[in-house]
């Protein structure tokens, strides 16, 4: 008996090798199986970590996806894309295809990320929050205040 959904949340991108991983799922799959994909798409960085793809890099992570890399790497394991969209929620089913076209979208993503690069130097309220509290920090500390507002602001913090 083979499962009806699959749901791979959070987890496809700490798969040292997800090929691998996703044709021995498909070997246990029928042709009516789906397989459900979440996991955080390069190209969703404006919605989170303050749009910096740097603060994204983490060593659990062991690939990166856009949904055309997605999709290609799913491709390549023999699984037909759905639906799905750059946060990334996808769905695949199992492909009886043997024939793989790849796309590619490496100029969209560069293009992408260099945008997003410059993002870091707008005054965005992050960027002005961080600015502002490191200039006040320097300034309690040139003027000699800074201990005893860092005891102010733990005693009144609510």
């Amino acid at each position: 008996m083979s499962p009806d959904i699959v749901i791979y949340s959070h987890t496809l991108e700490h798969i040292l090798d997800p090929i691998d991983e996703l044709i021995k799922l498909k070997s246990i799959c029928g042709s009516n199986t789906c397989l459900y994909i979440e996991l955080p798409g390069v190209k969703y960085l404006t919605h989170s970590y303050e749009i910096n793809f740097l603060k994204s890099l983490q060593n659990a992570h062991t690939y990166y996806f856009t949904l055309t890399t997605l999709k290609n790497v799913l491709r390549k394991s023999g699984w037909d894309f759905v639906c799905g969209n750059e946060v990334i929620y996808s769905i695949f089913k199992p492909s009886s295809n043997k024939e793989v076209n790849y796309e590619r979208d490496y100029d969209d993503v560069l293009s992408f990320l260099r945008k997003i690069e410059s993002y870091r130097f707008l005054p965005t309220p992050y960027n002005v929050k961080r600015l502002t509290m490191s200039a006040m920090i320097i300034f309690l500390k040139r003027v000699g205040l800074y201990n005893t507002a860092k005891v102010m602001y733990h005693k009144f913090k609510p």
